[in-house]
């Protein structure tokens, strides 16, 4: 198995998981090869391991955890229809309104939830939407937009 496909498995794991293949892993080792191990964290990490001393949970929170690139935040969202409420009536108008559906294609939308209403909109837009909406009784969700 490749690194890279090994990282990219272990990365949805919870930290005490990674510890522990960690462990498990090491455990398997001669001494020889554990001793080439933590010269290897020695000089890759800039740290000294003393014998009988532990690494602090930040100094193993550096080695498991790389500085990672945040990605910048979503500026389009979708709003997307959870439950259209008690009234439908009203609220396939609006769908109507928004997307210049026929009414079948409005009412198909709004009895199979979750339904995407708009894709793409600014937050402010959505928000607003999505108040209008719930001023007539529906459930709408405001998401990052998978395209942007």
């Amino acid at each position: 198995m490749s690194i890279n496909k090994l990282s990219n498995e272990c990365s949805v794991l919870k930290d005490s998981d990674k510890f522990q293949l960690i462990c498990d892993l090491v455990g398997d080792m001669p001494a020889k090869s554990i001793k080439g191990l933590v010269k290897t964290v020695e000089d890759t990490f800039d740290v000294k391991v003393e014998r009988g001393s532990k690494l602090s949970q930040e100094q193993l929170n550096l080695y498991l955890k790389p500085p990672s690139v945040s990605e910048p935040p979503p500026t389009e969202f979708d709003l997307v229809l959870t439950a259209p409420g008690s009234s439908k009536l009203p609220v396939i108008r609006q769908v109507r309104a928004l997307t210049s559906l026929a009414l079948r294609e409005a009412k198909r939308l709004v009895d199979t939830v979750p339904s995407v209403l708009s894709k793409a909109l600014p937050e402010s837009d959505a928000q607003a939407l999505k108040q209008v909406f719930e001023d007539l009784g529906a459930t709408v969700e405001v998401v990052a937009s998978k395209d942007a």
